[in-house]
């Protein structure tokens, strides 16, 4: 008969596979919003309509090449304007990131705040452009973090229904994936990626449907925490389990 350990066990088992496949999902999700889906329109032709207040002029008018605003600097629906020191740069005026437009009262600190994540001069000296830039150079290597915990996870389940008393490998294996997570759920979390985001939805930088895409990253983002730490937290709860009972259901394992 199957004891109440055993049931402990292997619902700890399922659920740390579980919770490690979603992480994984949901960091590829998060990376894909943060690295690619927000970042398109800063630069270059329009791709999607998630659209940010201010952005760089098309090639055309380059600030290397062009000091004088003209209508071809700009995609459609943007107006190109000239900032003292960042020069050419386009604004679309129907989001919140109002420019400086004389008897507008607009905040200046959020105006700013978009400018220099837009990086107009593309050298990125400014806080916030170094903040964007250090988080999504993590949030890559994370993606790949996660497949080695769920591939962890993959073998532990392997190893418990084929090799039950292989008790020293398969905590070890726990302790492996344990680490794995946590180095995930530290990285994304160490380089203060809740703080920007929430600045990023606070500041107003899109227009309506980028700020849903905001507010979707900050979901993916909290998703995948709450995954990773879940799975990180069964793992390392696995391991005394393991190094006792190994995968044996019934009994203790056979150990030489």
């Amino acid at each position: 008969m199957i004891s109440p350990r055993a049931i402990v066990q292997v619902f700890l088992t399922l659920l740390t596979l579980a919770s490690s496949v979603a992480a994984f999902v949901f960091s590829i999700i998060f990376v894909q919003y943060l690295n690619v889906e927000l970042p398109n329109n800063f630069v270059g032709p329009l791709v999607s309509e998630i659209l940010p207040c201010i952005r760089s002029t098309l090639d055309v008018c380059s600030n290397e090449i062009e000091d004088v605003c003209w209508d071809k600097c700009c995609p459609m629906g943007y107006i190109c304007k000239i900032a003292p020191i960042e020069g050419l740069y386009c604004q679309d005026a129907s989001t919140d990131c109002q420019s400086v437009v004389e008897g507008e009262n607009i905040d200046v600190n959020k105006f700013n705040w978009c400018r220099n994540l837009a990086d107009i001069t593309k050298q990125c000296k400014n806080d916030v452009c170094e903040r964007n830039s250090m988080i999504q150079g993590m949030a890559s290597p994370v993606v790949f973090i996660c497949l080695i915990a769920v591939i962890l996870d993959v073998v532990d389940l392997f190893t418990f229904c084929v090799a039950p008393d292989s008790v020293r490998w398969k905590s070890t294996i726990n302790i492996l994936c344990s680490c794995c997570k946590w180095i995930a759920f530290g990285a994304i979390i160490g380089t203060g990626t809740q703080q920007f985001l929430i600045d990023l939805h606070e500041k107003g930088c899109y227009n309506i449907t980028g700020q849903e895409a905001v507010q979707k990253t900050i979901l993916y983002f909290l998703t995948f925490c709450v995954a990773c730490g879940t799975s990180a937290v069964c793992s390392l709860f696995e391991a005394p389990f393991s190094a006792y009972y190994g995968g044996k259901l019934v009994g203790v394992p056979y150990v030489k």
